[in-house]
């Protein structure tokens, strides 16, 4: 089980989870800067998305669609595999715990050299990546043609989503069984959400169509 949770001490706003593929866009929005995020053993989570333009409009996503997990406060594992980097900002390369290089195909980034083992410094990447994340939300945000709001009570696993902006007021599951996103290549989905995600072991989000 894969969760994200709003713990940051900032009043930031917030954060955008994001990862590059071939096609489309897949975009989730959480409350304040993504900051605690945490992967149960056996959690295998792979979130696909490109970039392109739909009738909801591109999202320049910058240097944060290099990302899998970017967290401000603290990144925790219990095991499994994440497929993509992950970076951590501002807090220190200690706040990342239960990871190694091993789990993660990818790179870990963290803003000083106390990071686990194999993990990178480069905290000057990372201020970037955190303010483009900051200008994606802010265009995000203010969307308001919303398409739908609290689909499955919630839970959207099971579901297949055509392109739109989806809203949640409190938090989002995607358990049970895979989600499915059928659209075309300039397709976008939005996903805001108001507290937590939580993306049950072995789920998938599928790009269809």
């Amino acid at each position: 089980m894969f969760v994200i949770e709003r713990i940051f001490l900032s009043v930031k706003k917030l954060r955008i989870f994001a990862r590059r593929a071939s096609f489309s866009w897949l975009i989730i929005l959480l409350p304040f800067f993504l900051s605690h995020a945490y992967a149960e053993p056996s959690a295998t989570i792979t979130v696909t998305v490109s970039l392109s333009s739909t009738n909801s409009g591109p999202v320049n996503l910058g240097s944060i669609t290099n990302f899998m997990i970017f967290a401000g406060s603290a990144i925790t594992s219990g095991g499994g595999i994440i497929n993509g980097d992950i970076g951590l900002s501002p807090n220190t390369g200690t706040n990342i715990t239960g990871l190694t290089a091993a789990q993660v195909n990818g790179t870990i980034y963290a803003v000083d050299n106390t990071g686990p083992a194999g993990s990178v410094m480069d905290p000057g990447l990372l201020t970037t990546a955190k303010n483009d994340l900051t200008a994606a939300y802010n265009d995000t945000a203010a969307r308001t043609n919303v398409t739908f709001v609290n689909p499955g009570s919630g839970n959207i696993g099971g579901m297949n989503l055509l392109p739109g902006i989806y809203k949640f007021t409190s938090s989002a599951l995607i358990t049970g069984t895979n989600v499915t996103l059928t659209g075309g290549a300039n397709d976008v989905w939005i996903f805001q959400i108001g507290s937590t995600l939580t993306v049950g072991s072995g789920i998938q989000v599928i790009l269809a169509g």
